[in-house]
């Protein structure tokens, strides 16, 4: 029987969360899938948990160890060594709900080179919400692939994280859809690529994945200047690109999106070290962002950062923010 499902697990140092991610796969009815486990050269004991779950589960789950070398690659040599006919990402400090494979079997008989799905997460460690919106409020299976973009890329469905969703392995390598490592928030620049490429999508309706957002230690928790960079650099490089897309009203999208994305990378930037505040500035004013804003709320966000400067900015936004988490726990 050939494998139906590849599921990619890259681990680095989650000694605390592994057992209870890897828990919540091998509890599951189903059994036409297998575990990759690819340890990127963990310093705990997260080494000796994989030993000890590869030889519970011969034959189910594989465990590839290298030296550390970041979640991009680790990704995409889960990629290259799948064995399944889909592809499913979940993050080592993360578990899913019970029995979600037996329901995903269904949607496969499809063949969507795409299966859109959804999650639940913890927000600043202890926070437990929803992540969004009912799949099914949002899209119809009968939508072709450009209205299933323009919905994505226009409902508060905010869906550009690789856990969420499920894709055709074979979509993913015939299409080279690799992961440009070094860069931080990798999965947004990745699902991009992954979406204007597809050519068919389905949805998965049950929210299934537990996702911890903002974990100290967590390779996205404290950003540097090189990746932040990197990542401002990507989004003017996707400015440019959805000048080629014909559709006005995905263009359009697209670029509500990318505003967005560019603004949460700004937003970033506050937690840089300060000695990098002046290199900070200069890229910021230099944006495509700051120099084309797009509506009143973008156009404040401009002006402020060049009447007042950033470090004023970063300011009022870290004030923002922490006030923001002493109401959530208050209301939780």
């Amino acid at each position: 029987m050939n494998v139906k499902f590849s599921i990619i697990v890259p681990i680095y140092n989650v000694e605390e969360y592994l057992e209870e991610c890897l828990n919540s796969v091998m509890s599951d009815e189903y059994n036409n899938y297998e575990v990759v486990l690819i340890n990127d050269g963990s310093s705990d004991r997260s080494a000796e948990i994989c030993k000890k779950y590869t030889e519970a589960y011969p034959g189910i789950i594989r465990l590839i160890n290298k030296e550390n070398e970041g979640l991009c690659i680790a990704r995409n040599i889960g990629i290259k060594e799948a064995k399944g006919e889909y592809i499913i990402f979940l993050d080592s400090d993360d578990f899913w709900e019970r029995n979600i494979l037996v329901d995903l079997d269904k949607i496969t008989i499809g063949k969507a080179d795409v299966i859109l799905g959804n999650g639940f997460f913890y927000e600043y460690g202890d926070l437990y919400e929803r992540r969004s919106h009912e799949l099914e409020d949002v899209f119809s299976k009968s939508d072709s692939c450009e209205m299933t973009l323009i919905k994505f890329l226009k409902s508060p469905y905010n869906g550009m994280t690789v856990w969420e969703h499920v894709y055709r392995t074979d979509f993913l390598r015939k299409n080279q859809l690799d992961f440009r490592p070094g860069i931080l928030h990798e999965d947004v620049e990745w699902t991009y690529k992954v979406l204007l490429a597809a050519n068919s999508f389905d949805l998965f309706a049950r929210v299934y994945y537990h996702y911890r957002a903002h974990r100290m230690g967590s390779i996205t928790y404290a950003p540097d200047f090189s990746r932040w960079k990197m990542l401002i650099d990507l989004c003017e490089e996707w400015f440019d690109k959805q000048e080629s897309i014909s559709n006005p009203v995905l263009k359009k999208r697209m670029m509500d999106r990318l505003i967005l994305e560019c603004y949460q990378a700004i937003k970033s930037a506050a937690y840089i070290d300060k000695a990098f505040t002046k290199d900070i500035q200069e890229v910021i004013i230099s944006s495509y962002f700051i120099k084309h804003p797009i509506g009143i709320k973008n156009l404040a966000r401009s002006l402020s950062i060049r009447w007042f400067g950033i470090r004023f900015y970063f300011m009022v936004l870290i004030s923002y923010n922490n006030l923001k988490k002493k109401i959530k726990k208050i209301y939780r």
